[in-house]
């Protein structure tokens, strides 16, 4: 009864360590509440070492969407943060900011580039988790 009511207030429940003896086994779990803040975790944004460019054109005050595919790359399933350099213009959007990558499935995400000046808007976009960091130049033009 006590475990049902600690887990309905728990968003997720991540396996960290195991360890067998033995006589028994034990089971270490991270849980993760609701107020988990990505951000206090990671700090700021920061460009690594670039997976690709991603070059979007859009004409002046339009949405141009792009999608992006990426999974865990490690077995089972990571925390993640998708995000902004501090330097990237807020023409570029993205969804999810946050949530669970897979090994099994890739996670889509949709990167929106909406120009609110003529010309080029260049940034960074960061996927992150605590063992990995994937980066993409973003290049965005009006057409």
């Amino acid at each position: 009864m006590l475990m049902r009511r600690i887990i309905s207030f728990v968003s997720a429940i991540r396996v960290s360590r195991f360890t067998s003896t033995e006589n028994n086994a034990k089971i270490l779990l991270e849980i993760r509440s609701k107020e988990f803040d990505m951000d206090e975790t990671f700090g700021e944004v920061q460009a690594g070492d670039l997976e690709g460019v991603i070059e979007v054109t859009s004409r002046l005050n339009q949405i141009s969407a792009y999608d992006l595919s990426v999974k865990n790359e490690y077995m089972g399933f990571a925390d993640f943060r998708a995000s902004f350099t501090p330097e990237t213009p807020s023409d570029w959007t993205v969804e999810p900011t946050e949530g669970s990558l897979t090994s099994r499935e890739p996670t889509n995400f949709i990167l929106r580039f909406r120009p609110n000046n003529p010309g080029t808007s260049e940034g960074h976009l960061v996927i992150e988790t605590e063992d990995f960091k994937k980066t993409w130049k973003l290049v965005g033009s009006t057409g």
